[in-house]
């Protein structure tokens, strides 16, 4: 169960029903952190949006939802891998920071793209192609920061070269965090997120949205260190790596989904509108990201 936070004023109901709604905007998906986990994530970030950003993003892409865009990241890989280096940071196994020339040579890396399209999509002088895109990178990537296996380089590509066992199914370890956790529970798109939906409606989102992406991703490499490498001797990933793995992804999903509803408010409000960072989080975001 995800228990991350103290309880705050909230309307789940009406939260559970926008997200209701975005799925008649697009067409369901049958993949997963991989396609269904950023779905999920979109549906989440979809009901915590001001009004103000829901429209404008509504008027950006033309009426479709979050979730139709969440994935697109992904196939322009297939075109365009110089693109590939912004799904990931490579943070030593053992290290505890990020350090930009360490792991992000020439700005190549998950940080610096979330940085690069959070200003595109934010700036109005841009042309309206330049921003759809910059938002659906921003939708896809800041999901990926919160994949823990997508946030440590242990020599292993993220876990791709880790041979495991899931349930006595040959697989690689960051398959088992992309896909097979989550497909394992037997969950739908729309029970899933309306299951994470009702834990968030008991929990303090401003808590939760706290942080910079830097954070978010240190974070995810603390878990992946912890969590996902903790593996048995016969690597077969059985009951007890599920149970005690499921509710950190599931918590991962529920926050990659407030925080990016975060960042697009940000980058969505209005110029009366308060950000909902204070002034010193935000210098300190923007100091890390210049770091």
């Amino acid at each position: 169960m995800i228990a991350f936070g103290n309880r705050r004023t909230s309307r789940p109901l009406v939260l559970i029903f926008i997200v209701c709604l975005s799925f008649f905007h697009s067409p369901l998906a049958a993949h997963a952190w991989g396609t269904r986990a950023h779905r999920i994530v979109a549906h989440i970030a979809t009901a915590h949006l001001s009004s103000h950003a829901r429209h404008e993003i509504a008027l950006l892409i033309d009426s479709h939802s979050l979730a139709s865009i969440a994935d697109d990241a992904d196939h322009w890989r297939k075109t365009r891998p110089e693109t590939s280096p912004w799904h990931y940071v490579n943070i030593p196994f053992a290290a505890s920071a990020y350090v930009p020339r360490r792991d992000c040579p020439d700005g190549n890396c998950i940080i610096a793209a979330i940085a690069k399209y959070r200003e595109i999509v934010a700036n109005r002088s841009y042309q309206k192609k330049f921003r759809q895109e910059a938002l659906a990178f921003l939708v896809h990537l800041i999901a990926d920061a919160h994949q823990p296996l997508h946030c440590i380089n242990n020599n292993d590509r993220g876990g791709n070269d880790v041979a495991v066992m899931f349930f006595n199914t040959p697989t690689n370890l960051h398959e088992v965090w992309d896909n097979e956790l989550l497909f394992h529970t037997r969950l739908g798109e729309r029970a899933y997120t309306h299951r994470l939906m009702t834990r968030l409606a008991s929990q303090d989102i401003e808590a939760l949205q706290r942080g910079t992406p830097i954070d978010w991703v240190l974070a995810a490499h603390k878990l992946a260190r912890e969590h996902a490498y903790r593996l048995p001797p016969d690597r077969n990933l059985q009951s007890r790596y599920y149970r005690d793995n499921l509710p950190i992804l599931e918590e991962q999903l529920a926050k990659a989904g407030v925080r990016l509803a975060r960042v697009l408010n940000e980058a969505f409000r209005r110029d009366d509108e308060h950000q909902y960072t204070s002034r010193g989080e935000e210098l300190r975001f923007c100091k890390k990201l210049k770091a």
